[in-house]
């Protein structure tokens, strides 16, 4: 309980930052990453950032039982809220952010390896974020209008993750990843929002949805 009302409160606090660098990217010029696309502020407030990112944050001890874990899901998640959100609005995910959350996860689970010995775990992890970029790459290259060169980097995290839980968390998730993408493009089209199933859909939120959603409820996870 204490875990989670921590959590909680930090995600809440990191609606802050993640809302300043989401109005940094997204304004261009002078800010992190490698946009120079004059686009305007995020529609969504620093609470909502934080709101979000907090009840994800929440839910983490009572799916996670490492602390370690916990910590590796838990800045995940605070990249991928700001990515998704970015994704929606500009169909990219930024460099400065999918390699903050690769190196992160990697360096929360490499201590994790260092500390306990769990370094066949660690090596699953390596394989699976690897595994899941090339799978997604190999998308990009047969069919470019399904996936972007961002959603291969960010691939890389989210496998990595759901990889050291278990093999059957990484293909869980990737599955997962893909529903929720085909329940997304149906509600667009749907919705008018684009008028053809091969559209260019974000498929960030999609990947990141099936990350978390294999991490809270698959075995291992």
């Amino acid at each position: 309980m204490i875990a989670a009302v921590a959590l909680g409160a930090a995600g809440l606090i990191a609606g802050g930052p993640q809302h300043l660098l989401t109005a940094r990217w997204l304004q261009g010029p002078g800010s992190p990453g490698d946009c120079a696309s004059m686009a305007p502020r995020p529609a969504v407030s620093i609470p909502v950032f934080g709101l979000v990112t907090g009840a994800l944050l929440a839910s983490l001890p009572a799916r996670v039982h490492s602390a370690w874990e916990v910590a590796a899901a838990a800045w995940l998640i605070a990249c991928a809220v700001p990515l998704a959100w970015i994704d929606v609005k500009t169909r990219r995910l930024p460099d400065f952010l999918t390699v903050a959350a690769y190196t992160g996860v990697m360096a929360v689970l490499s201590s994790q390896a260092a500390v306990t010995g769990h370094w066949s775990a660690w090596v699953r992890a390596l394989a699976g974020g690897a595994a899941l970029a090339g799978f997604y790459l190999a998308f990009l290259v047969a069919r470019p209008s399904s996936v972007g060169a961002g959603d291969v980097k960010a691939a890389a995290s989210a496998g990595a993750l759901m990889a050291w839980a278990s093999w059957a968390t990484l293909v869980g998730g990737t599955f997962a990843a893909f529903l929720a993408a085909a329940l997304y493009g149906g509600w667009l089209l749907m919705a008018r929002r684009i008028t053809s199933a091969r559209a260019l859909i974000p498929f960030g939120p999609c990947l990141f949805a099936g990350c978390v959603m294999a991490i809270f409820f698959m075995p291992g996870g």
